[in-house]
């Protein structure tokens, strides 16, 4: 297992500036990479309402994901909406949050070369918060842009899809909704997958395979978001691997920390690749 930590995603980051330190990732590269026959990519974004969490909390998955599947695995940091940028005139909000995982896969792809992992077969895989960032990087184009094909697969695991059904349901999260979109309620609704279409009037827009995941136990974002967004997604048209699993165990968090979760993302990582390999190698970088 070999690990790369604090990789600047963004050119003009600067790993001691508050703002620009969130702008960088680690990366998790199996000691068996082929050069010749490089494996995926797994990129995971955190949770924790926008305004927590950090890639350090997820050296554990990171390198068990690259162990288990043998592939590479980023964990990338964002921007977070803290009050102490807001208090010093530099609110983070709507879309700064996104548009740095949008510069972190951008760099990656471009970077695919030199770290030894293919460019054309990335996986998002998003929790709480980041399922609401990996959701809507697939489903609004703007995004990604030139680097959407590149996504071969999602998953989102406890997201948070709806956020104006988020906050039907619990109401006391608008404390740190309207930290991190602000006041406006139709930012809610545009900023939430569940609203958002993948298609362009031509009909040419698909999106890629996708698994969510939901532990029955989350004691913090309800089954429901999990359930109508797996019914959205289908209907939208991913594929050809297209799951809604509620077999976890474990709260928001410590389900992150189980075998069975790291198995399940390599298990439809492999799936994935089954389904769409030509030549009937699917597991060519092992």
């Amino acid at each position: 297992m070999t690990s790369v930590h604090d990789i600047l995603y963004v050119e003009s980051a600067d790993l001691e500036a508050p703002h620009d330190k969130l702008q960088a990732l680690d990366l998790y590269l199996p000691i068996t990479l082929n050069s010749s026959s490089p494996p995926p990519l797994v990129v995971y974004i955190h949770g924790g309402a926008w305004r927590s969490g950090d890639k350090s909390e997820y050296e554990n998955l990171g390198k068990r994901l690259a162990k288990a599947g043998r592939f590479a695995v980023a964990v990338i940091n964002y921007r977070l909406s803290l009050q102490e940028f807001n208090d010093r005139g530099h609110p983070v909000v709507h879309p700064d949050h996104i548009n740095d995982c949008s510069a972190a896969i951008k760099y990656l792809v471009s970077a695919s070369t030199r770290y030894g992992f293919r460019s054309d077969a990335i996986y998002l895989v998003g929790h709480s918060a980041g399922g609401q960032l990996g959701g809507l990087l697939v489903f609004d184009e703007s995004f990604l842009k030139e680097v959407r094909h590149s996504i071969k697969g999602v998953v989102g695991v406890e997201g948070i899809y709806d956020i104006p059904r988020l906050l039907e349901t619990w109401p006391n999260y608008i404390g740190f909704i309207k930290q991190g979109f602000g006041d406006d309620a139709a930012v809610y609704q545009k900023a939430s997958p569940q609203y958002a279409s993948p298609h362009r009037p031509d009909g040419r827009i698909r999106l890629p395979s996708y698994l969510i995941v939901h532990s029955p136990e989350d004691e913090l974002v309800d089954m429901e978001q999990s359930n109508r967004y797996f019914e959205h997604v289908r209907e939208a048209g991913a594929g050809p691997v297209v799951e809604l699993d509620i077999s976890m165990k474990g709260t928001h968090f410590d389900m992150l920390q189980t075998e069975p979760f790291s198995t399940r993302i390599v298990k439809f990582v492999y799936d994935v690749e089954k389904a769409t390999c030509i030549d009937g190698d699917w597991i060519w970088w092992i």
